[in-house]
């Protein structure tokens, strides 16, 4: 409800997305971006640019193929693309569809480009139910899994640009379950989270 001082910048319809839930971007080009939970072409969610003057770029609507239920934001890059994570997906074989446990993408600004640099299966033990990523400045991407891992209570990861994968620790219950939020990098370089539920 817009209040003194509140502007609203786009209020949403089904075409453009459907529940921005997840945490919004000030680019570096003083736009915001963020996702949609739902909403666009095929209804799996969007991501979209709004700048403070109102106008509105729907930059790519997902299609499940490319992952869908939006439910983290995105970040950018230092060369102004933006990488983000979907925490499911689905595509189909003729007449046999399966399921997907999320993928981690990229795009640029503009929507252009757009690359799924890897998708996350089902009951693996390097997780699946990607969050939202954290650029290590090292050329590496930071992040973690809501599922999975050795046990099946998480892990935490990173991923390079070609989309490899390296799983850093799967949680035990004894150091802690299911991470919920976002890693932060301090300024010491070490990355600090927390999880949903301990020993």
């Amino acid at each position: 409800v817009a209040g003194p001082g509140v502007t609203v910048l786009r209020s949403f319809n089904n075409v453009d997305g459907q529940y921005p839930i997840g945490r919004l971007l000030y680019g570096s080009d003083g736009r915001i971006y963020g996702t949609t939970y739902g909403g666009g072409a095929a209804g799996l969610g969007t991501a979209f640019a709004v700048s403070k003057d109102r106008s509105f770029a729907l930059l790519h609507s997902f299609n499940g193929l490319d992952g869908n239920s939006l439910n983290s934001g995105l970040i950018q890059l230092a060369n102004g693309d933006l990488l983000g994570s979907t925490p499911q997906g689905s595509y189909c074989v003729g007449s046999v569809c399966s399921n997907f446990g999320g993928s981690v993408f990229t795009m640029a600004s503009d929507g252009g480009g757009f690359a799924t640099l890897r998708r996350f299966f089902n009951g693996t033990a390097e997780g699946w139910v990607p969050g939202t990523m954290v650029d290590g400045g090292d050329g590496f991407f930071y992040g973690t899994t809501n599922s999975g891992g050795a046990l099946n209570l998480g892990t935490v990861f990173r991923i390079a640009p070609d989309g490899s994968l390296g799983t850093l620790h799967s949680f035990n219950g004894v150091d802690g379950s299911y991470p919920g939020a976002l890693l932060t990098r301090g300024s010491d370089g070490n990355f600090y989270g927390s999880l949903r539920y301990g020993a």
